[in-house]
């Protein structure tokens, strides 16, 4: 009898576990407002597709004309980058006012700007850091060379790795902005909101009962009489 009790106890225990785990999803209008965001928006970051040209000023301002695309759209057009190099960091952000749609060649003639080597296109495992902790460019003997770095799929972004050689070598990383884009050409898939609202409606009232019933140690085992 006490092997019995033990086991429903620990079953009911492992039950609830289970529950507790998958309730969040069940809540009412997850299914339905899950779809619905995924259909009209996504995080997107601004990127690069390729490197024109590159210099650096006397006051450390990065000067790059690339190809690349808006968070908001994938229409590639050119663009003027213009970035602040960080003293001390090995990464910076270009925020989305410093990415300026056209190719601005006279930031490029300012007196003192130092010219930066293009190096190869780097591709590197998807959600990592481009930063080696080597500050050797490849094929490029420059100073300074400036590499667009990829990532694989499921990663879309893209960075550029600023890479200075000489007797203080560095190594930064320059990254994008990141921001709530609509996507309109996602809209399609919100025909599947009257299916995740049936599966929400249906849910009701298991949630209810779930919730009522948590953590109710149920009757109570009636003593046995001994003869």
């Amino acid at each position: 009898m006490m092997q019995e009790r033990r086991l429903k106890k620990k079953s009911r225990r492992i039950s609830i576990v289970i529950l507790s785990a998958i309730a969040p999803l069940m809540m009412t209008g997850c299914c339905t407002w899950v779809t619905t965001d995924y259909a009209t928006h996504a995080y997107r970051n601004d990127s690069v597709s390729r490197i024109e040209r590159a210099v650096i000023t006397t006051n450390e301002q990065l000067i790059v004309l690339v190809d690349g695309a808006r968070a908001e759209s994938s229409r590639q057009k050119q663009f003027t980058i213009d970035v602040k190099l960080p003293v001390n960091d090995n990464r910076t952000w270009v925020p989305k006012n410093g990415m300026v749609q056209g190719w601005n060649g006279q930031l490029l003639d300012q007196p003192g700007a130092l010219p930066v080597a293009i190096g190869p296109t780097k591709v590197i495992e998807a959600y990592h850091s481009a930063l080696s902790g080597k500050a050797q460019p490849a094929a490029i003997e420059s100073e300074r060379a400036l590499e667009l770095v990829r990532r694989e799929k499921p990663d879309r972004q893209t960075s550029l790795l600023y890479v200075l050689i000489g007797e203080h070598p560095r190594e930064i990383e320059i990254r994008f902005d990141g921001r709530e884009v609509k996507t309109p050409q996602s809209y399609p898939l919100l025909i599947f909101v009257p299916v995740t609202l049936c599966a929400d409606i249906v849910a009701l009232p298991v949630e209810l009962y779930f919730f009522a019933t948590y953590g109710d140690p149920g009757p109570k085992p009636q003593p046995t009489k001994n003869p």
